[in-house]
């Protein structure tokens, strides 16, 4: 409501300019009243805008100059964390560049010791699956031998018998019998 009565002292005082009459009045200096009215209503309607606009016009460049404020702070932290990024970055690099021939050596002593590591597990394993070979070989030979012992035994056995049953009379017989027996009883 107050704005309505400015606004309308506004109105009128630039109607009272207007009703000094159509006529140009020159005062001494050859300058028209009419814009000396003009004048002073357009520094009536700045001050009135001035004092009426005063709390709107420092409200809204105090909310521009703390919305400003806000964004330099928060581009000086980005500024500020992305150099501390960069410091990092670049002492990682520089650190990185002077272990580089250190790594390469350390990478080449562990290839060598894993090379000659694994060189003697593959001649350990080959030792052993030697000796493994060579035990088994000795058994198979062991179990070869007692089959053929086996084999001629009975071989011989039943050469004998044939040869007892066909060349040996029923005399003979009958004494390797009693031999056998006699034999037998001594043992026991």
């Amino acid at each position: 409501m107050k704005s309505f009565g400015w606004f309308s002292l506004i109105m009128l005082s630039s109607h009272w300019a207007y009703s000094s009459g159509g006529v140009a009045h020159h005062d001494v200096d050859g300058v028209p009243r009419v814009v000396l009215y003009q004048a002073i209503n357009v520094l009536i309607i700045f001050f009135m805008g001035v004092y009426l606009g005063k709390k709107k016009v420092i409200d809204f460049f105090s909310s521009k100059k703390e919305q400003f404020l806000q964004a330099q702070d928060k581009s000086r932290a980005f500024l500020r964390q992305a150099e501390a990024e960069h410091h990092e970055v670049s002492t990682r690099l520089d650190k990185l560049k002077l272990t580089k021939s250190e790594a390469l050596l350390k990478a080449k002593a562990d290839a060598t010791d894993l090379r000659k590591q694994i060189a003697q597990d593959a001649f350990s394993l080959a030792q052993k699956i030697k000796d493994e070979a060579q035990q088994t070989a000795k058994i198979e030979l062991e179990r070869a031998k007692l089959h053929l012992k086996e084999q001629l035994i009975r071989e011989s056995f039943e050469l004998s018998k044939k040869d007892l049953s066909s060349k040996a009379t029923s005399d003979d017989q009958k004494k390797l019998q009693e031999d056998f027996i006699s034999k037998v009883q001594v043992v026991q």
